[in-house]
């Protein structure tokens, strides 16, 4: 069965793009959904967040062609793969959807995207992707 994806985007750094992603997983996690968190911010919140190292090596190499993506247990069902620096230093990645499309369907129930607010076509390939796209405002309704 095909993960459901979700998009967590917004432009701003510290708008709470991460918290909510960690929330869902968690909660997708405690009640039995096998959760994939891809974690597409150079900064790697959600990686050390999760427990892991924010190293981005493994999500670099899934975006650069590399590498089939090889998701890292992080707690009971729930799956990672890792942010970091090296996804900053990308010259043009392949499509999120390119990319993860190797990503083994029966692996996982929902799939969430932790976006950057700093790559455009990174969010234009996340919007494209996921089935649910959550795009962050404040209470003006702005987008934040």
């Amino acid at each position: 069965m095909k993960p459901r994806w979700l998009a967590i985007v917004g432009r701003k750094g510290g708008t709470g793009k991460t918290t909510l992603a960690l929330c869902l997983a968690a909660h997708y996690a405690r009640a039995g959904r096998r959760v994939l968190l891809a974690d597409l911010d150079p900064q790697g919140s959600a990686t050390l967040a999760a427990g892991a190292a924010p190293s981005g090596a493994d999500l670099a190499a899934v975006l650069s062609g590399t590498a089939a993506p090889q998701p890292a247990a992080v707690a009971e069902g729930l799956a990672l793969l890792a942010g970091g620096p090296e996804l900053e230093t990308l010259d043009a990645p392949r499509p999120l959807r390119d990319a993860l499309a190797a990503f083994d369907r029966a692996a996982g129930d929902v799939a969430l995207a932790d976006m950057t607010p700093t790559q455009r076509r990174a969010v234009k390939d996340a919007a494209a992707l996921a089935d649910l796209l959550a795009r962050l405002v404040n209470a003006e309704g702005k987008e934040a």
